[in-house]
């Protein structure tokens, strides 16, 4: 018997495909899961860059943005770890979003991204 709204195999055969763990990277959903939050991680290295030394803003502006910029990058590849498990670190500006290569290894991930919330710039007034 089909229930209302759908829910069946039938419904969304991607997203059954990836319940079921057989989900391929040309998948809709994954390849835009990743490029989204790596254009996050991109934007966020953006804003590290832009305003580390800018002497339009304060050092005290600066502090705050970077430890922002910083968490929302290690948040963003906490989200990739939870559906990718081993994903490539970017703490840099890519020029392309077009990441190449074999992934990084896992075992030292959550240890790097948690500590993208802590040290120096743990330290910010409010």
């Amino acid at each position: 018997m089909q229930r209302k709204g759908g829910g069946g195999d039938s419904d969304q055969p991607e997203m059954y495909d990836i319940e079921h763990f057989r989900a391929s990277p040309e998948q809709e959903q994954l390849s835009t899961a990743w490029q989204q939050q790596y254009e996050g991680i991109n934007r966020a290295n953006r804003v590290i860059a832009g305003v580390k030394g800018n002497a339009n803003i304060s050092e005290a502006a600066q502090r705050r943005f970077t430890a922002e910029a910083r968490f929302m990058r290690g948040y963003y590849h906490f989200c990739l770890m939870k559906a990718f498990r081993a994903v490539p670190l970017v703490d840099h500006l890519l020029k392309t979003l077009r990441i190449q290569g074999r992934k990084g290894v896992d075992g030292g991930m959550l240890g790097l991204c948690g500590g993208r919330f802590q040290g120096r710039h743990a330290r910010i007034a409010p």
